[in-house]
């Protein structure tokens, strides 16, 4: 079991079968902005099932340190979550707070 995200093309490739019991992590349509401006990573979904193995694909500066800090309940100083939902174990990582959610700092 296997997915590759490419964060050039935001499209997602799954090697194993959906659908079979619940997801460890679920991200839907999340958002990640600069405060001073630009998006850092918008609208990124994914599914994870216990056991599978994912990596994440991009350039340098693509959002892959932005998704997986937000997996791991942080964002990067200067950056907010403006919108979407993060689940880990069925637990909501946002708190259902809405909208802009600034989390603890990310290590550089």
């Amino acid at each position: 079991m296997s997915t590759a995200i490419s964060m050039k093309t935001g499209t997602v490739r799954q090697a194993w079968s959906a659908g079979r019991g619940s997801n460890l992590v679920e991200v839907d349509a999340l958002h990640v902005r600069l405060f001073a401006g630009p998006d850092v990573v918008s609208q990124v979904s994914l599914r994870i099932a216990p056991g599978e193995i994912v990596g994440l694909i991009g350039e340098s500066g693509s959002g892959k340190t932005t998704i997986a800090c937000a997996l791991l309940g942080h964002v990067r100083r200067g950056a907010h979550i403006v919108g979407g939902r993060i689940s880990v174990a069925g637990q909501d990582l946002l708190g259902g707070k809405r909208p802009a959610k600034s989390i603890t700092p990310c290590p550089s």
